[in-house]
């Protein structure tokens, strides 16, 4: 596979990033993940705004508009020829003076990576998953700006490695208040009543790109949308919960560890979390 590397493709394996970046030393960068299908990489202007806005938000200046970031996501694509694949862009601060002083990092490094889209089973879609909530706690919006995308990780690295001791599909998080905020690669949401329930930005979670997609999906079909605050017993308790990220789009959760295992409604997709995958993968002209 060929990745774009700074200012053009390279082999992988020649794509070497310095010992000194910051980005190596410190996890000091950010970057996007995207479903490319049929050839077509799926709503790149909101995840290259996202991106924009995460280097905002961590004080590193982005030096490629747009255009130029689109033109260099088309043509990884087309060298590497994986029209059903997963592509993640990445901004790191660049090489600079050992230390947390930022200033003497100038060169910013961009690199591109392409790899085969992910197969999920059709069992998780039509039987739903479990997930689990962990001990592990949110980091505090007032620690870190949660809505920039940062290649810092650690937190979501250890509330996964317990949801993997757990033998659970996905970790969720709650925040230091003890409210629930998101998973470790995805969003959350509750259907209780007939309303679809999801975690504000406020509890501390990133604004997912497929979030906000759902939550216009579910408005304009009418369902009545609220984001606030829920506890691990509402989630516990509701009628429906299903995850969404960028790669499987929506996906039910049926059974919850909280901490002991508990089924979701009767145990079955339940009729929004239905409508909404179909909604999506409408809006996206694909199947996952």
């Amino acid at each position: 596979m060929k990745a774009w590397f700074n200012g053009g493709l390279r082999e992988e394996s020649q794509a070497r990033v310095s010992v000194v970046d910051h980005g190596f030393l410190y996890g000091d960068g950010v970057y996007e993940t995207l479903s490319v299908r049929g050839g077509r990489s799926l709503f790149l202007p909101e995840h290259l705004a996202r991106l924009r806005n995460s280097c905002r938000l961590i004080g590193l200046a982005l030096p490629w508009s747009a255009s130029w970031l689109g033109r260099a996501v088309g043509k990884t694509l087309r060298a590497n020829r994986q029209p059903e694949s997963v592509l993640r862009i990445q901004v790191s601060r660049g090489p600079g003076p050992v230390g947390f002083d930022t200033t003497g990092c100038t060169a910013p490094t961009l690199v591109i990576l392409q790899r085969p889209f992910p197969r999920y089973p059709a069992s998780a879609f039509e039987r739903g998953v479990t997930a689990a909530i962990v001990r592990t706690r949110r980091n505090h919006p007032l620690c870190l700006p949660l809505e920039a995308k940062s290649t810092n990780c650690l937190n979501g690295i250890l509330a996964k490695q317990e949801a993997v001791r757990r033998n659970v599909f996905e970790g969720i998080l709650l925040n230091l208040s003890g409210f629930v905020t998101e998973g470790t690669v995805s969003n959350v949401f509750a259907v209780r009543a007939g309303r679809l329930w999801t975690p504000s930005l406020r509890c501390g979670l990133l604004a997912g790109i497929t979030r906000h997609i759902v939550l216009d999906l579910a408005r304009k079909a009418r369902i009545p949308v609220r984001e606030g605050n829920i506890t691990p017993a509402g989630l516990a308790g509701a009628e429906e919960v299903f995850l969404t990220n960028s790669l499987f789009g929506v996906l039910p959760v049926t059974r919850l560890m909280a901490p002991s295992a508990r089924r979701i409604g009767d145990g079955h997709v339940g009729p929004v979390t239905a409508l909404l995958g179909d909604r999506l993968r409408q809006a996206m002209g694909v199947i996952f």
